[in-house]
C-alpha cells in the first residue's frame, strides 16, 4: 500500500473541510483482514497466512498515546463487547450489523447502498463498472443490485433515535467518499443535504440526520475514487 494523502474529511484546508480542518487526525492503513483482533503464532504452511492484527493495534495505540492521545476524551476498547459475544460466535461480532447495538458511543453511518467494493463481489461478470456507469446492466444484474441494497438497508439501525445512530446512505457507485468527495462543490447529496453538512450538523448537535436515498439502483460515480496501490 502506498502513501495515503490527507484529503476530504482529513484535509487541513479550511475551505474544503470547514468543520474538521483543524482537528488532530490519524490515518491507519488497514490490510489486517481481521479488524486488528488476530494474535496467533501459527503460520499456515500452505499460504503463509498469519493474522496478528492485535499487535498492529497495540503498537499503533502505544505510539499515539505517547503523542498525546492519552489526553483525549474518548477511549478505545481492546476487545469485542461481551454483550455481543455472549449471544453469538465472536467472529460474527466483527460485522457492524451485529455489534452496533452493543456500542454505547453515538455512531454516524455514512455509506453508499452500492459500495463499489461490494458490487465487485456481489455481481458476477467483469463489466460491473461499465454496466452501472452506462446503464446497461441486465435485468438479472439489476435485480441482484436491488437485493443487495435491500439487505444493506435491513442491517441498518432503525431511525427512531438519530441522535444516537445517524445515517446518510446515498446510491452513488463509490467507495471512500469521505476522502474524495468531501468538498462542498463535489459532495454527494441526499434530499438536498450534502454528506459533509449532514455529518457536521449531527456531530455538533445542530441537526440529527437519518437520510436514505430511496432510489433502488446505483448512479454512476462521476468523480474518480481514491486508488490505493498494492
Amino acid at each position: 500500500m502506498g502513501p495515503i494523502p490527507f484529503q476530504g474529511i482529513h484535509s487541513k484546508n479550511q475551505t474544503a473541510n470547514p468543520d474538521f480542518y483543524n482537528w488532530n487526525k490519524v490515518i491507519i492503513a488497514y490490510c489486517d483482514g481481521g479488524s486488528f483482533t488476530g494474535d496467533v503464532e501459527y503460520v499456515d504452511p500452505a499460504t503463509n497466512l498469519h493474522f496478528r492484527g492485535a499487535r498492529i493495534f497495540t503498537t499503533v495505540m502505544d505510539e499515539l498515546l505517547a503523542k498525546g492521545l492519552k489526553n483525549a476524551k474518548n477511549e478505545s476498547a481492546k476487545t469485542l463487547p461481551k454483550s455481543c459475544t455472549s449471544k453469538m460466535k465472536p467472529e460474527l461480532c466483527l460485522f457492524a450489523e451485529n455489534i452496533q447495538q452493543d456500542i454505547k458511543t453515538p455512531i454516524f453511518i455514512l455509506m453508499s447502498a452500492f459500495d463499489n467494493v461490494e458490487t465487485q463481489y456481489t455481481l458476477e461478470g467483469s463489466n460491473i463498472y461499465e454496466c452501472i456507469d452506462h446503464g446497461t446492466c441486465t435485468t438479472s444484474q439489476n435485480n441482484t443490485l436491488k437485493e443487495m441494497r435491500s439487505d444493506f438497508l435491513n442491517a441498518l439501525p432503525k431511525g427512531t433515535n438519530p441522535k444516537h445512530r445517524g445515517v446518510f446512505i446515498d446510491v452513488v457507485h463509490h467507495h471512500t467518499s469521505i476522502i474524495r468527495r468531501w468538498t462542498p462543490e463535489i459532495a454527494i447529496v441526499v434530499h438536498n443535504v450534502s454528506a459533509p453538512k449532514a455529518f457536521a450538523d449531527w456531530y455538533f448537535d445542530r441537526n440529527y440526520t437519518y437520510l436514505i436515498d430511496e432510489r433502488d439502483l446505483p448512479l454512476p460515480n462521476l468523480i474518480p475514487n481514491v486508488t490505493y496501490s498494492s
